[in-house]
């Protein structure tokens, strides 16, 4: 960076400050302001080269973290698509950060005012560039352990009737097999999934949290408007499709978080017709203490 002493200093010995009682008042002034830009521009070198060396940190991270989500992408690739999510989203970002760490490798290192301000917007898409990578290799993970199947409750269309069994996602359904066709399948493996109920990804549109997708046919089965049809309705999702929904819940929150971005990281990179909106894990935990927060005040009264 070189030599901020001489670049940016006033040797103390080249200033001569005349004693002169007429001296206008503004000249002290104009020495105190000349110092404040010394010291203003001493901060700007300072926080350059802490933003460099923390984007140089990142680049290592980044290039790290990309690693580890392309391996967990060809694992999930079958249900994921070949196009990687991880690589695609924020590309403009991502095309800027290579061309700051080239020139910081090179050394060109731009010292500028104006620099402070840049590095420390490269630093900000470093770090939203790394927790993008770090959310894909987690969905990318959640989208294996669909594809693998988990034993699960469904609630049937027409009567709302609770029934165990396996759900599976592939490249192209929600799978469901009941508990013994689910245990036929394990033995032959997911990749040979035959049977069972199917609902394409295409004809999905959207992913409700809850048993809320169809009140009316669970207050007939249920005989109460106020209680769902299970005791814990935050462990729940419904898959709204173009002619009917599809309900299940879970044993914990977790695979409620799973499903949700599972289905919906499949339908986003499905694209068509969704109208489905992907959610965040915080997103996700509100929404399901929200439903928890309502079922406790009906059971209170």
């Amino acid at each position: 960076m070189g030599n901020t002493e001489s670049q940016f200093s006033t040797p103390v010995a080249n200033v001569v400050v005349a004693e002169d009682t007429h001296r206008n008042p503004l000249d002290e002034n104009d020495l105190n302001h000349e110092t404040m830009d010394m010291e203003t521009t001493e901060a700007d070198l300072h926080s350059i080269q802490a933003a460099i060396i923390e984007i140089s940190k990142h680049k290592q991270h980044i290039e790290d973290l990309t690693r580890v989500a392309d391996k967990q992408h060809r694992l999930a690739q079958d249900v994921a698509g070949e196009d990687s999510w991880h690589t695609t989203a924020g590309g403009s970002q991502m095309q800027r950060l290579m061309k700051v760490f080239g020139e910081i490798e090179s050394g060109n290192i731009d010292e500028s005012p104006e620099a402070v301000a840049k590095y420390e917007k490269d630093l900000a898409y470093c770090q939203q560039i790394v927790a993008h990578l770090q959310q894909a290799i987690v969905d990318y993970g959640r989208l294996r352990e669909c594809r693998g199947g988990m034993q699960l409750i469904r609630y049937t269309y027409n009567s709302c009737r609770a029934k165990g069994g396996t759900l599976y996602l592939t490249g192209s359904d929600l799978v469901w097999l009941d508990d013994k066709k689910a245990a036929s399948a394990i033995t032959r493996g997911w990749r040979t999934l035959r049977g069972g109920l199917r609902w394409p990804l295409a004809s999905m549109q959207k992913v409700i949290i809850g048993v809320a997708s169809n009140p009316l046919r669970y207050a007939a089965a249920t005989e109460s408007h106020t209680r769902a049809p299970a005791a814990t309705p935050w462990l729940c999702f419904s898959v709204v499709c173009t002619s009917r929904t599809c309900d299940f819940s879970v044993e914990n929150e977790e695979s409620v978080i799973t499903w949700v971005r599972a289905i919906t990281c499949a339908l986003n990179q499905l694209g068509g017709q969704s109208s489905n909106v992907l959610l965040s894990e915080e997103a996700i935990k509100a929404r399901m203490n929200s439903i928890k927060a309502a079922t406790q005040r009906v059971g209170s009264m």
